[in-house]
């Protein structure tokens, strides 16, 4: 799984286990200064990165899996929990055209 465009990497989690509450399972979550947002990637198999490194559009994050409450039951494949959340407002943003764009 790689970075939708340049930015530093806030927070991430890892070491989800079956059995754990927490949705999400494996995350990074980067900041994206040109555009002011924040990057979700979640249910990742394995991070990559670090809180504080700077990444570029296209670097690796981590691998897709199946971590997380309900990405890990078998009624669900693996897949990317992706969103993109405007920092001043705090409200989410439409993630289509920023995608669309993206080339790697």
């Amino acid at each position: 799984m790689q970075a939708v465009e340049d930015g530093t990497i806030l927070v991430i989690r890892t070491g989800w286990l079956p059995g754990n509450p927490l949705k999400g399972g494996n995350y990074v979550v980067e900041y994206l200064p040109s555009r002011r947002q924040l990057a979700y990637y979640a249910h990742l198999d394995r991070v990559s990165v670090r809180p504080g490194q700077r990444v570029a559009a296209g670097d690796e994050l981590g691998t897709l899996g199946r971590t997380g409450v309900n990405a890990y039951r078998s009624r669900s494949p693996t897949h990317l929990h992706f969103a993109l959340w405007d920092v001043g407002a705090l409200t989410p943003v439409n993630p289509y055209s920023l995608l669309v764009a993206a080339s790697y």
